[in-house]
């Protein structure tokens, strides 16, 4: 038989039965289900006696701040009454603005790939001359060669 005809004794495909909205899933615009979601963490208590690996532990910045460390480029201590948790480890931030930062786009600042490690921040440097107003000159000059900002 041709496409879409029926032959003798054939009976036409039944249409598919409709989905229940409800049984579809619906997201926010802009959410995707694939990257980690981070809640806010209830008080974790003394992070001494955090685990030392594993869920509960703190994340891959230890005690610091992973927004402050990517936004600024400096290691910050965080604080428990601004914690998150994310991937079954806890992550500190400074204040209420870098825990909205973090609960809203967790991927930005954590990555939870399997081995990786947080960034590094560069080095602080002091830079001293006893020659007076050669510490500025040498200090850009430092910066300029090692690629550090100023």
């Amino acid at each position: 038989a041709a496409d879409g005809e029926l032959l003798d004794g054939d009976a036409p495909a039944a249409a598919p039965e409709a989905v229940p909205e409800a049984a579809v899933p619906m997201f926010e615009p802009g959410f995707n289900p694939f990257l980690p979601v981070a809640a806010r963490a209830d008080d974790p208590g003394a992070l001494e006696e955090l685990p030392p690996t594993g869920p509960g532990s703190l994340g891959q910045f230890g005690r610091y701040s992973p927004v402050a460390l990517v936004q600024h480029g400096r290691l910050v201590p965080g604080a428990t009454e601004f914690a998150a948790t994310l991937g079954g480890r806890l992550y500190l931030c400074v204040s209420e603005a870098e825990l909205e930062l973090l609960l809203a786009r967790p991927a930005a600042f954590v990555d939870l790939r399997e081995g990786a490690s947080a960034p590094t921040p560069p080095p602080l440097l002091v830079v001293v001359d006893g020659v007076p107003g050669a510490v500025g000159a040498h200090a850009a000059e430092l910066a300029l060669s090692l690629r550090l900002p100023l």
